[in-house]
């Protein structure tokens, strides 16, 4: 395992061999302590693990592509009630050059096997649940610059977004510039179950270290947000 930076955002590159990421080993040790503090220093950080192949990427990346080319009224029977999770059709002042599908319970294979209209809500063991969003960022007309969306921080638990290598995610990096990264994307994100209330932990609390914030379940704030 090793760790750079790229125009100022950490690179962590994962060891090949599986033994090194055994719970309790060095390289573990190691990996975690880059992790840590890459998200306390500047909130995110690049991945890099050579034992995915570009071929693989590109098969990936393929199949990304082929639900887009689906008729709009069967993209629009993947509906949910509950936001970032059905289907987003580009257009109006918003979120005009963009597109995206959402699979709850990503993890799950059955999940992904099924058709837009029959995805199903699972149950969970743990306090939250993975979503995957395929993402699709048509270019704007030529020689026109805009933004795609707008600048935001993901409020779900973590995020991971692996790009098709062309240019148009920009990251603002710790001194508060803005640079361009790695247009159709596959996104991975934990989110909260239903009814989750988000606060400090309780170990982290003391007299000396109090709670500066009420708990809010998470959900509650999402329907709040969309509303605005």
């Amino acid at each position: 395992m090793s760790s750079d930076s790229h125009f100022g955002i950490p690179i962590i590159e994962l060891p090949t061999n599986s033994k090194d990421l055994d719970g309790g080993s060095d390289e573990w040790r190691s990996l975690c302590k880059s992790v840590r503090e890459a998200c306390e220093n500047h909130g995110c950080f690049q991945v890099v693990y050579h034992k995915i192949s570009s071929h693989l990427q590109h098969e990936l990346f393929s199949l990304i592509r082929q639900p887009f080319n689906l008729p709009l009224e069967t993209k629009k029977q993947n509906v949910k009630s509950k936001p970032l999770h059905g289907y987003y059709e580009p257009g109006g002042d918003f979120l005009p050059f963009y597109e995206s599908f959402g699979l709850e319970d990503a993890s799950s294979c059955n999940s992904s096997k099924a058709s837009p209209n029959l995805m199903q809500i699972h149950h969970h063991n743990h306090f939250y649940y993975q979503l995957r969003r395929v993402m699709k960022y048509s270019a704007p007309p030529s020689g026109e610059y805009t933004k795609v969306v707008s600048a935001h921080t993901d409020k779900l638990c973590s995020a991971l977004l692996c790009e098709d290598g062309i240019s148009g995610l920009e990251i603002e990096t710790k001194d508060g510039e803005w640079e361009n990264e790695y247009r159709y994307s596959l996104g991975t994100f934990a989110v909260p179950v239903k009814g989750t209330i988000i606060k400090a932990a309780k170990e982290m609390v003391d007299e000396e270290h109090p709670r500066f914030f009420q708990g809010y379940r998470f959900h509650g704030l999402r329907r709040l947000r969309k509303c605005r």
